[in-house]
């Protein structure tokens, strides 16, 4: 089973399991917004009016490529 990685929105991972929107960058305290809290639903109301997925890819795919140098640019735990 090859791995898969999570959508990027402004800077956030889109976890669509956990609800949530969360981002953890190195030396600072995590960001993590809930699906349904008023920026939460407004990111995801975003994300529809745009035809963007919340769903995660495999990371070897085209979509999972571009995403994973997404990730790199984002100097989060893991990168």
């Amino acid at each position: 089973m090859e791995p898969n990685i999570l959508p990027i929105y402004k800077g956030h991972f889109v976890d669509a399991r956990l609800k949530q929107f969360h981002l953890f960058k190195v030396r600072e305290l995590p960001s993590i917004i809930p699906f349904d809290s008023p920026k939460g639903k407004r990111w995801l109301a975003e994300i529809r009016e745009k035809g963007l997925s919340t769903e995660t890819v495999p990371v070897n795919s085209l979509e999972g490529q571009k995403r994973l140098e997404e990730f790199k640019k984002l100097n989060v735990h893991g990168s």
